[in-house]
This record gives C-alpha cells, structure tokens and sequence, in this order.
C-alpha cells in the first residue's frame, strides 16, 4: 500500500522528473502526441524518493489504471515502493495538481518468467479528469485478425539503450502478426515503429474496422527490439474479468460494432454514461507500454525474449 503524500512532496518529485533528461528523443518509430488521454504516465519511486523508473499505463476506471504487473513487482535492483499517476502529455507539464497517487494491486496469476497475468491495478487517490477506455473482451483470432491495425500509446524511449531524453507521449500504428493464450503479436509493417523501455503497462488499442472506434486490447509487455521488431502484449480479454472485480464503473466491447456495455449492469455506456437498453448511437470507445528510469524494468530480461 503506498503511503499519501502531502502537495508539497508531489511539487518535489515533479522537480526531480524534470531533471531527467533534455531533448526529447523522437521515439521508435512514433510520432509525438496529445490524443489518447486515457494512456498515462506511471512514476516509481523508491525508498529513498527518487525516480526508480517510470512505465505508461491505461485508465480503465475514474479511479483506476491498469498497467503491467512488472512495473510495480520489487525484482533484482529495483525496488519501487511508491506510484504515481500524471495526466500528463510531458514530463514537463508535471505539477503537483497533474499527479495521483496511487496504491496498486497485482494479479494474483502474475507469473515473471512466464508473463502469466503480467497486470496491476492502480488505484488513484481521486477521480480521474478524462474519461477512462474501455476493455475489449473479444477473443483475438489470428486468422481473422492477422494484419489488423492497432494503435500503441506510451511514454516510452527512442531505443533500448537511451534512457536520456525527456519523457512524451507517442503513438505509432502496428499490425498484428499472430496470437496466442497470453500474447498479441504486433509488428510494424513497414519495420521502424514499436514499443520500447517507458512503454510498458501502455495501452494497444484495437480499432473497428470503420476506424472510428476503439477498445484497450493489449497491455504493452516486451519487445525484441525497439526498432522495429516484434511485440508482446497481454491480452486484456484474460485479465477484463479480474478488472471488472476491482473496477465498479469498468466498461466492455466484445465488438466494435456495438456500443461498450457496462460490466457490472450490463446496461449499454454511450460517451461513458450508461443508457437503456434502447438508447441509440455508437460511441466512440475511448482509449501507454516498457519500462523507462533506473533500471529501463524491461531491461535485458524482456528485451532479449524470444518471440514465443
């Protein structure tokens, strides 16, 4: 459980994200954005209250973050005891009223050698200002979604070995390119775009085949390099129902077709209230992914891992 911090101590830590790094790099392939406010920056801070590393993660809930469980599990040097939240599209814009606190909760199948349930909950001190995405409970197919276009998020770095530039947010198109029980498989088609340390715990979302409609269907997990290689998601269809325990207000899409239902009524979410059954109209789900600070938390362990 994370201790509250007073306003002046998040005003500290602002201070000392800000010193982290000069230019921004221009990321792995992405381009710099301010869309997606539901993707958030995840700060880590350890026993002696600095930075230890900083992950992306997805609003899901007004109270609620998901990200991956490895961005907030202590492992070999790196302990972090601490989390904050930043409604943030830069580290620079970070102040003590742009930050939550927040304590965390980790799936109880979390597994780090295999990435079994590779998830957390972050659970914000107050609501969130922006409205929260919902979670895609359709089973992924691979011979009916291979080459479907998705949208990672995340506050990530240009490459696995830079961890010097400041900390924006970024978003890049990839395609799928195969899935399994655990993972979604995305690849850049054109072999430049893909997550990197930061990343982690950020959102892929899936879009309808309209374009105009997306849902949080992967949690950004590991990579096999940043430039442009193959990536691993955790499929948010195996954890939505351990969400949808913790999360009151959680909303759910199985298709894209269909406006989000809500998890604990199953009454329909248009523009994030929920309507009758007969309401009409679609709404327009809304909806970063590896570890960047200290340690990079994805370090050599994720980075290297093979593709299954």
């Amino acid at each position: 459980v994370v201790s509250r911090r007073p306003a002046r101590a998040l005003q500290l830590l602002a201070l000392s994200l800000r010193g982290l790094g000069a230019a921004p790099p221009p990321g792995a392939g992405g381009t710099v954005t301010t869309s997606f406010p539901e993707a958030v920056l995840v700060i880590l801070e350890g026993y002696d209250g600095g930075v230890v590393g900083v992950c992306s993660g997805t609003l899901v809930g007004r109270g609620w973050v998901l990200t991956a469980a490895h961005c907030v599990v202590p492992a070999a040097g790196y302990s972090p005891t601490a989390a904050y939240v930043a409604f943030v599209d830069d580290m620079s814009e970070i102040t003590a009223a742009t930050l939550s606190t927040a304590s965390w909760v980790v799936h109880p199948d979390y597994d780090a050698n295999s990435g079994t349930g590779d998830a957390a909950l972050l659970q914000l001190d107050d609501d969130a200002p922006v409205a929260p995405a919902a979670l895609f409970t359709g089973t992924p197919s691979a011979a009916a979604d291979d080459g479907r276009s998705f949208t990672i998020v995340g506050f990530g770095a240009e490459a696995h070995d830079d961890v010097s530039g400041e900390v924006v947010k970024r978003e890049a198109r990839v395609e799928q390119v195969d899935v399994d029980g655990t993972w979604l498989y995305t690849e850049d088609d054109q072999g430049e775009a893909n997550g990197c340390m930061g990343d982690s715990g950020g959102p892929l979302f899936r879009w309808s085949d309209g374009g105009d409609e997306y849902a949080l269907a992967g949690v950004m997990n590991w990579v096999t390099t940043c430039e442009g290689g193959t990536m691993g998601s955790l499929r948010v269809d195996t954890v939505a129902g351990w969400v949808i325990d913790y999360v009151d207000d959680a909303t759910t899409v199985s298709d894209l077709g269909n406006a989000p239902v809500d998890a604990e009524t199953d009454g329909m979410v248009v523009d994030g209230v929920p309507v009758e059954p007969n309401g009409v109209g679609c709404a327009a789900v809304p909806g970063a992914a590896l570890g960047l600070g200290g340690l990079g938390l994805l370090a050599t362990r994720r980075l290297q891992r093979p593709q299954r």
